[in-house]
C-alpha cells in the first residue's frame, strides 16, 4: 500500500513524538465537508477528542475528502463523522484509522505503543 498524500503532507517526526490530529470543518455550499489533518507535538497539541470505534466490514466503505485528497473510511466512521452532535466545526479529533498511516508500519507500531497517552491527553 503507498503512503497516502495526507501523511506525506503531514509527516510525524519521532524526535518531537507528534500525533496528527483531523479538524472537524464547516459545511461547504455544496453541502460536502473538506477536512484537515495536521500533526503536532502531543504535549503542545491543541485540545482534542479521541474516538476508539470497532472498524467493521473493511469493505464496506465511503470517501471523504482530508485537504486534496480523497480518503475510504469505513461505513461506521463516515456515519460516525456525518452524523456526530458532539463535535462542531473547528474541533479537532484523534481517530486512529485517519490519524495514523495504516500503511506505516514503523509509525503505526510507535502510536499503538503512546496510544495511553494520546487518550489520556484529550
Amino acid at each position: 500500500m503507498a503512503t497516502h498524500q495526507i501523511y506525506v503532507d503531514t509527516p510525524l517526526e519521532k524526535l518531537y513524538r507528534p500525533i496528527r490530529l483531523l479538524q472537524i470543518p464547516k459545511e461547504e455550499a455544496s453541502g460536502s465537508f473538506r477536512y484537515t489533518l495536521a500533526s503536532f507535538p502531543l504535549t503542545t497539541s491543541p485540545s482534542y477528542h479521541a474516538l476508539s470505534y470497532a472498524w467493521m466490514d473493511p469493505t464496506e466503505t465511503r470517501r471523504i475528502t482530508v485537504a486534496s485528497s480523497t480518503v475510504d473510511i469505513s461505513l461506521n466512521l463516515f456515519n460516525f463523522l456525518s452524523q456526530n452532535t458532539l463535535l462542531k466545526a473547528g474541533d479537532w479529533i484523534w481517530i486512529d484509522a485517519l490519524c495514523i498511516d495504516q500503511g506505516n508500519i514503523p509509525e503505526r507500531n510507535d502510536q499503538v505503543k503512546r496510544m495511553r497517552d494520546i487518550y489520556s491527553n484529550v
